[in-house]
């Protein structure tokens, strides 16, 4: 294992669920990407308003490579919003 390709993937990572902008941080700056991760904690996560029963819901991990798609709270609301349409 590369240690850099490993560093690389975390700033994707982080860059992908809205915590770090691609251009805020190079691979030499392995602190930063620490920092960055101790950022990510319950009350830091970003959150949403459910397109069907209008509640808040937080980011979850498996949520991480779609945040942007995720529109509603749980599996349960998305039916009912298949249903509905």
């Amino acid at each position: 294992r590369n240690p850099n390709n490993e560093r690389m993937l975390s700033v994707a990572r982080l860059a992908t669920i809205g915590l770090l902008s691609r251009g805020s941080m190079s691979v030499a700056q392995p602190h930063a990407v620490c920092l960055a991760m101790k950022a990510r904690n319950p009350n830091n996560l970003p959150e949403k308003v459910c397109v069907v029963c209008q509640r808040p819901f937080t980011w979850r991990k498996k949520w991480e490579r779609c945040w942007d798609d995720v529109t509603t709270c749980s599996k349960r609301c998305n039916n009912e919003r298949k249903r509905s349409n």
